[in-house]
């Protein structure tokens, strides 16, 4: 039977696969460099002409996997940190996380709305339609821009800063990870200064690259958590 670590470690490796793919490589093949909060309105028309991006949204409808990602680090440290007195932490970074997932959703409806306003924007004749349209297009991406750029990084930091916390005191995973999740966690806070002080687009990808990396090192290690246990099972 598959156990849970294995399931949340396989569900970890899809959420990496699906970030590098749908939300960092398609998107750069399709539409080129991501906009930055200076960027110009042609701009933004230029990035979201192509429909071809569409197909980079709809996968975020697998965001289960994610939830089942985090369930299984719960699931993985709830004993230790009952033991440790962590589980009031542990509980608010799965509350934390599981909020990323209403933003990512609303995040995806509104890149969808900017590709449709484009496609709009590029077959009407009228120039007050268009000027409206174009109204309406800054407007979606300043909305986007604040909760993707500035709000996601305050949940992303919060949940893995209060794992990070609880891989410490647990020991359950590797010490060295509960301190590389403290880094990651502070760094993500960091990015939220991204808008308000025009922070360089370089080291806010830095800080993204850190949390992949992360989740990446969380899943395999759920993933050798099952093999430990086999191993134990199998000696006694």
């Amino acid at each position: 039977m598959v156990s849970n670590n294995t399931v949340a470690g396989i569900c970890g490796l899809a959420t990496v696969l699906q970030v590098a793919l749908l939300e960092i490589a398609f998107p750069y093949v399709i539409s080129g460099p991501r906009l930055t909060g200076s960027s110009s309105l042609g701009s933004l028309l230029a990035t979201y002409s192509n429909p071809a991006l569409v197909g980079t949204f709809w996968p975020a409808g697998v965001f289960i996997l994610f939830v089942l990602f985090v369930l299984g680090i719960y699931l993985a440290l709830r004993d230790a940190a009952a033991s440790a007195g962590m589980s009031i932490f542990l509980l608010a970074a799965v509350a934390v996380a599981f909020m990323e997932v209403p933003v990512l959703l609303t995040r995806t409806a509104l890149q969808w709305t900017l590709v449709s306003i484009t496609a709009q924007h590029g077959v009407v004749a009228d120039n007050s339609t268009r000027i409206a349209l174009e109204v309406s297009g800054v407007v979606v991406y300043r909305i986007y821009d604040v909760l993707y750029n500035s709000l996601l990084y305050w949940i992303e930091g919060g949940y893995v800063l209060l794992l990070g916390l609880v891989i410490l005191r647990t020991r359950v995973f590797a010490h060295l990870l509960g301190w590389f999740s403290l880094i990651v966690g502070v760094y993500q806070f960091f990015n939220t200064l991204g808008i308000p002080l025009g922070i360089p687009d370089a080291l806010v990808l830095v800080g993204n690259s850190l949390l992949i990396l992360w989740t990446l090192l969380v899943s395999i290690s759920l993933l050798r958590l099952r093999d430990r246990s086999a191993g134990f099972s199998r000696r006694v």
